[in-house]
């Protein structure tokens, strides 16, 4: 009589963890003047292609183009190969291709509404310019409603400072608080696609 063949116990699949990429950038001071003056600069010459942006300006996606970010992309780069080998997923990744780059101008009560980024894998956003009591970038918890008591059901507030890069995943659901401020709240917002 031939034994039973075990059947392999505690295998997981499913749903994976969502994770938030946090980087600085050091040169930052290095070129911040020189984004900031073409950013407003643009804000008051070009019209603005509002997507989330309540009460403020937003550029084109084509932001890419600008002189004034090309010392950034490096930067970016490296950020961007930290969070997929970090996200332990560059085994099935074979490239990247950012796809969007647009700026943002937050006045003074002007806001982000809650919204996600289609067609895109990862999203990031790169803070320029803050005035000092900066709305926070709040990322909406996907699994809020699922088991709160045991694993929490908190949200993920990001408190922004300049030079500070984010990434998520472009399915989550994210909104900016409204500015209180004087001073604009300045940042560039980025789309990213994978390919496999």
């Amino acid at each position: 009589m031939r034994a039973n063949k075990k059947k392999k116990n505690g295998t997981l699949t499913g749903i994976s963890t969502t994770y938030v990429g946090q980087y600085n950038n050091k040169d930052h001071n290095k070129i911040k003047s020189k984004i900031v003056k073409r950013i407003i600069e643009m804000s008051q010459t070009e019209p603005n292609n509002k997507r989330s942006n309540e009460l403020g300006w937003q550029s084109s996606t084509d932001f890419y183009k600008e002189e004034c970010i090309k010392d950034l992309a490096p930067f970016i780069d490296e950020c961007l190969l930290d969070y997929i080998k970090k996200n332990d997923i560059h085994s099935v990744v074979k490239n990247y291709k950012i796809t969007d780059v647009w700026a943002n101008v937050c006045p003074k009560y002007s806001f982000h509404r809650r919204h996600t980024h289609p067609n895109s894998d990862i999203s990031g956003a790169y803070y320029i310019s803050l005035p000092s009591s900066a709305p926070e970038l709040l990322l909406i918890n996907p699994h809020r409603y699922m088991r709160f008591i045991t694993l929490g059901s908190a949200d993920t507030e990001i408190n922004p400072q300049e030079g500070l890069f984010i990434l998520f995943d472009s399915g989550i659901e994210h909104e900016v608080n409204i500015n209180l401020n004087e001073e604009p709240r300045i940042s560039l917002a980025f789309n990213c696609q994978l390919e496999k």
